[in-house]
């Protein structure tokens, strides 16, 4: 196969565009877990529930969902929030 000259590819020539996210707009908190801690977690699930295949989408969705509760900082209740009760 001929080698085809850097100057006739069609790959875009110029800067990268690169959309920044903002956070003030995204639902997800600052720190989310990684690909990593999700698997071993996942993993874990799957091992404490006899190691039945077939449910790996449910122990990804619940390792993640874990995490990030475990991750976000501890809201107050409405009580504990400084409402005081009537005597």
């Amino acid at each position: 196969m001929p080698r085809v000259p850097k100057s006739e590819t069609a790959e875009p020539v110029g800067p990268r565009l690169v959309r920044k996210l903002d956070r003030r707009t995204t639902s997800r908190s600052p720190v989310s877990p990684s690909r990593d801690q999700i698997a071993v977690r996942a993993y874990e699930l799957f091992v404490v529930e006899g190691g039945v295949h077939g449910h790996d989408v449910d122990h990804w969705l619940r390792a993640e969902r874990e995490l990030l509760e475990s991750e976000a900082p501890a809201r107050p209740s409405g009580r504990a929030a400084g409402a005081r009760m009537k005597a």
